[in-house]
Formats: C-alpha cells, structure tokens, sequence
C-alpha cells in the first residue's frame, strides 16, 4: 500500500526548497561594508514519486541546475552579480489538484550573510542542517 489508497501515481506534486548563492566577482570587498546575499527560493514542481529517494543528492541538485541556470546581472553599481543554485535544501509533496507550470516559483527571501559565510554554515545557521 502507498498511502494513496493502493492506486499508484507516477508523478506527485512538490514543492522543492533551493538554497541560491549571490557572488561579485569584480571587486575586492571592504569586509565591514559589503556583504554576501543568498536566497531561499520555493518551487512548485511535478516529479516522479521516487525522485527524491531513488537519485542522488547529486543527481538531484543537477537536475534542477539544468532547469533553473545560473544567471547574472549587473547592480546599479555597475558590478556583475552571479547567481548559482548551490543546495536542494527540502521538499514536501503537495495537494495534487494545484494546476501549476514547473518550476514555478512562490516563495523567495533574501539572507544577508557575512562574506566568508558559505552554504554550509546558512545550512546549519537557517535551516539546521
């Protein structure tokens, strides 16, 4: 039995938290002045119902990379900001009746972090993991 009354689905509806790393490249930081921004973003996606269990956390982090790329902009400072999806932080399947496009995105907060602040320490300092 899976839970869905013996009657097997072979896509679920998720919503998929992502962990977003900002970088300017171009300059080098005074450290009390500039800081390093990182994103929380959630995503409304339809996967199979093994995704999560049956990849990688690899697997998984590039399969998503491969639908939401890098991207980059320039600031009104005029300095090149670049944006890289770093972490599939969590997900948790969702009501399947929502009508929605992959990849939608409905959730966003900003975290602003110290320059030496790595993935690893928003990780354990936000989300506890």
């Amino acid at each position: 039995m899976n839970g869905n009354g013996g009657v097997k689905i072979d896509n679920l509806n998720y919503s998929v938290s992502l962990l977003i790393e900002s970088n300017n490249k171009e300059k080098v930081y005074i450290k009390n002045y500039y800081k390093k921004v990182f994103e929380e973003s959630i995503v409304l996606v339809k996967l199979k119902e093994d995704f999560f269990i049956s990849n990688s956390e690899g697997y998984i982090l590039e399969y998503f990379r491969k639908n939401i790329p890098d991207f980059s902009y320039i600031n009104e400072y005029g300095e090149t900001i670049e944006n890289k999806l770093v972490k599939v932080i969590e997900y948790y399947e969702i009501f399947n009746d929502i009508k929605f496009t992959d990849f939608t995105d409905v959730f966003s907060r900003f975290i602003i972090a110290d320059l030496d602040d790595t993935p690893e320490i928003i990780l354990k300092k936000y989300f506890g993991l």
